[in-house]
């Protein structure tokens, strides 16, 4: 063949024009572009789970075994398939979409873990139930240890276990977790960290449930050193205390790490050793803590301090736009007992307990402590609303004298006028002020732009004190018409 020239400067190879090569060539470029721009979903296949086996042809192990990265694994089964030969590795990127948690569930036996997910591997799991995962010595993970990128939802975890870390879940890399329930999983060890997840990773948590999970040291969730978000989640009735010296978190307990809680519910978790029970809700040990919109509601601790939160030595907190109401601090501090640095700032704290003092608030610190626009009030405890000494940084309600709240804007020893823990619309339970309260419009003019509940912070002249503003209720007068 040879290249021929005519006169419209149309070249052919072999009976073929330049011009159609020419689009030929953009034809296949487009569809080589297209494939890449794809990746994986262009190439990647679906590949079914067949039988409930444990292995063997169609079985879940062998399907991801044998699936391409990229690739989805799918359940054409229901109901329960038993792992007895040992955890799954998931050691290439891999989707794994089950039906759902009420119908499908992954079961370790009591015996070993359910999944691994490696170190670099980008990894989806959804619609899955994974129970009685158990994994024994310095193992983590009871159910799965996650050392990837892992994105999780519309799932559950039940009864699983591990002796020190993360009884159901433990994250050292990359996890998002979404709309999942983790309901009595436990980290077994007197020194143990995390009864559902223990995260030394990046993890965020939004929208999931935490129910009565058991550890010595973060019975809900443990953060160890890693970078936490928790966003729209309630922990509930989660227990922290094995028998040993540690007690600490009923609902969390964040260790040198950096955890933020954003309208979230804490209610009836504890830290029960009669001796050193502490947190809780939350225990903040030598890390940073930030609480925003959120609700702490009965929540105890039976032997030490910080029924609501317990802010350590050598830590860091800031509360805002949060309430705190029914906790019980054995030794001080039913709502919020501080050892380290803290601002607490348009925030309700209401009708918390302590046996010795400082039912509302406890300070046991020389570091900068700063309360601003809040009410601590109706502590039912013989040391009153507060103990200790901290800066009040205007702006705050106190129903009796023990509060150190002599700024200019600050009033004590007055009934605050506040209605019950209720549904007030937003995501979290609040205590709103009644009309006629004292909180209304006498807080500062710097102030968030909205409440506890989402509503615009100011309803009136100046915004309220605490975590609720009294939104305006506008009355309409009929217009009435003579008769001509």
């Amino acid at each position: 063949m040879q290249w021929v020239t005519n006169g419209h400067d149309s070249v052919r190879m072999g009976g073929v024009s330049k011009r159609a090569l020419i689009r030929w060539s953009a034809a296949l470029l487009a569809a080589i572009g297209l494939a890449l721009l794809l990746g994986r979903s262009t190439l990647a296949a679906s590949i079914p789970v067949t039988n409930m086996l444990d292995s063997g042809v169609g079985s879940l192990r062998d399907q991801i075994a044998a699936a391409a990265s990229g690739d989805t694994i799918t359940f054409n089964v229901t109901g329960v398939i038993t792992l007895s030969s040992g955890e799954i590795s998931i050691n290439k990127n891999l989707s794994i979409i089950g039906p759902g948690a009420s119908v499908l569930a992954l079961s370790g036996n009591h015996t070993n873990g359910i999944f691994n997910v490696t170190f670099g591997n980008n990894v989806l799991i959804s619609g899955l139930l994974l129970e009685y995962g158990s994994k024994t010595g310095f193992y983590t993970g009871g159910a799965l240890y996650n050392g990837g990128i892992l994105t999780m939802t519309d799932s559950a975890f039940f009864s699983n276990t591990v002796t020190f870390y993360g009884g159901a879940l433990a994250n050292g890399g990359t996890l998002l977790l979404a709309r999942t329930v983790f309901t009595q999983n436990t980290a077994t060890g007197t020194s143990s960290y995390g009864g559902a997840i223990e995260n030394a990773g990046t993890m965020n948590i939004t929208g999931s449930t935490f129910v009565s999970n058991t550890a010595a040291l973060g019975a809900g969730i443990a953060n160890y050193l890693g970078t936490l978000v928790v966003n729209r989640s309630k922990l509930v009735g989660n227990t922290a205390g094995n028998g040993g010296f540690f007690s600490d978190g009923g609902g969390l307990f964040n260790s040198g790490g950096t955890t933020t809680i954003i309208n979230t519910l804490f209610e009836g978790n504890s830290a029960t050793d009669a001796s050193y029970g502490s947190g809780g809700g939350i225990e903040n040990s030598t890390g940073t803590l930030f609480v925003i919109g959120s609700t702490f509601n009965k929540n105890t601790a039976a032997g030490s301090t910080g029924g609501g939160i317990l802010n350590d030595n050598s830590s860091t907190m800031v509360v805002s736009n949060t309430t705190l109401t029914a906790n019980h601090g054995e030794h001080g501090g039913g709502g919020i007992s501080n050892y380290g640095t803290m601002t607490l700032a348009f925030s309700s704290l209401v009708s918390n307990t302590a046996l010795y003092g400082g039912g509302g608030i406890w300070v046991n610190s020389t570091l900068p402590v700063l309360v601003k626009d809040t009410i601590v009030a109706g502590s039912k405890t013989t040391g009153g609303d507060c103990a200790g000494a901290f800066v009040s940084g205007n702006y705050n309600l106190s129903t009796d004298s023990t509060c150190p709240f002599t700024a200019t804007h600050d009033i004590s020893g007055t009934v605050a006028l506040l209605g019950p823990l209720q549904n007030n619309g937003g995501p979290t339970l609040t205590i709103a002020p009644l009309p006629g309260s004292p909180a209304i419009d006498k807080g500062g003019d710097t102030c968030p732009a909205i409440d506890q509940r989402g509503v615009s912070r100011p309803q009136g002249a100046h915004c309220d004190i605490g975590a609720v503003e009294l939104a305006l209720r506008h009355t309409y007068m009929p217009i009435i018409r003579r008769a001509s």
